[in-house]
């Protein structure tokens, strides 16, 4: 892991994720795995206790559609067609939960 890599996980791996998705596949396969990454977004919380709620309340009228709890370690699993480093960025820019919605 380079630099710039390593400084973008230090500073996300201390937040707390919940990935919303389908168990679906989407987009191209990784050139070197073949892995593809799955239908769904990342959202950051700005702690576990509102994560945690988050996802047990979650509901939606698609019945395929679920939240899961996450972290940048096994959030991953979610996004196994693009580099690590674009995965960080995902999460640097994912979608922050507003306590007021």
């Amino acid at each position: 892991m380079n630099y710039e890599t390593q400084k973008l996980y230090d500073r996300l791996k201390n937040n707390h994720y919940a990935w919303v998705g389908q168990n679906a596949s989407t987009g191209t396969a990784h050139p070197i795995t073949g892995m593809m990454s799955m239908y769904g977004r990342y959202i950051a919380f700005p702690d576990r206790k509102t994560r945690d709620n988050f996802v047990d309340n979650f509901y939606n009228n698609n019945p395929s559609e679920y939240a899961t709890k996450c972290s940048v370690n096994t959030g991953r699993r979610y996004s196994l067609g693009c580099s690590w480093y674009d995965y960080l960025m995902d999460l640097a820019y994912c979608d922050q939960h507003d306590i007021n919605q």
